[in-house]
């Protein structure tokens, strides 16, 4: 089963709003450190949850099930340990 109408149409619909949010966003912003500093203007409190909460990607939560599910609870609990 591949792609179909429906789903060129809702990927396409999806990537030109990606792009549009992107452009329209991007006017406010004038320098380099604007982009990847944020002007320097956030508190350290919500820079250090959002630093640990990027350890926990999507793949965190995927691996682990299928890793317990293929080779039992045991090798986490030996990983861990």
């Amino acid at each position: 089963m591949g792609f179909g109408f429906w789903d060129y149409l809702t990927l396409g619909v999806y990537l030109a709003g990606i792009v549009l949010i992107g452009a329209w966003f991007s006017r406010r912003q004038s320098s380099t450190d604007e982009y990847f500093l944020g002007s320097r203007g956030f508190h350290w409190l919500p820079v250090a949850l959002s630093m640990f909460a990027s350890l926990f990607s999507a793949s965190s939560y995927v691996a682990a099930p299928a890793e317990a599910f293929n080779h039992g609870m045991t090798l986490f609990l030996k990983s861990v340990a």
